[in-house]
């Protein structure tokens, strides 16, 4: 409902309107409109606008937009809607689920005191056995070939020596390949 803030201006309208009229109701109805601490401007309460647009219909010498003049809209406050227990408790639940990641993205580089020294130990002890596997991988193929170079080498040493280091490098080169593989894919893994 349109109401305006009831000034002194309106006040006396709506008391020279009902000084003209003489119909009971009419007063009884616009009374309680009149300003009641003729000391300050505006009161509290507003007065609807159907009434101001009755009082000038009921005194035609009043204009309606010579009254309203200095007088403010009043809006009423808007009602504030309250909030379920299930929406509530869904964005309790999206809320702890954003702390958790960025938790998770506040501690991401942080390694923990305990497991840190096990954690770079054994991670160094996989390092060392991985590159002492390739060294004997390497070291058994060169026997092999060797032993077995005598088939193919005819008796020549020279010839059966560059065929067990070409079959070492070999070796190596694949063995060094899934080292490296294996090494990368801890890193990604320590990363998450």
């Amino acid at each position: 409902m349109l109401k305006f803030r009831k000034t002194l201006k309106i006040s006396q309208a709506i008391q020279d309107s009902l000084d003209k009229c003489s119909h009971p109701t009419v007063i009884e109805s616009f009374s309680k409109y009149l300003v009641q601490d003729e000391s300050t401007d505006e009161s509290i309460d507003g007065i609807p606008f159907y009434a101001l647009k009755q009082l000038s219909s009921i005194n035609p010498d009043l204009n309606l937009l010579q009254i309203l003049q200095g007088s403010r809209i009043i809006l009423d406050k808007p009602v504030q809607n309250q909030k379920s227990l299930r929406l509530l408790e869904i964005l309790q639940e999206c809320q702890d689920i954003i702390d958790k990641k960025e938790y998770k993205r506040m501690t991401k580089g942080l390694k923990r005191d305990v497991d840190t020294k096990f954690t770079d130990v054994r991670f160094t002890i996989g390092q060392l056995s991985g590159i002492l596997n390739v060294l004997l991988s390497m070291a058994a193929v060169f026997t092999v070939v060797m032993y077995f170079g005598d088939q193919v080498a005819m008796g020549n040493t020279s010839l059966k020596v560059l065929l067990a280091l070409f079959c070492c490098w070999i070796v190596g080169i694949a063995e060094g390949y899934f080292l490296t593989k294996d090494f990368l894919e801890i890193q990604v893994q320590e990363e998450k």
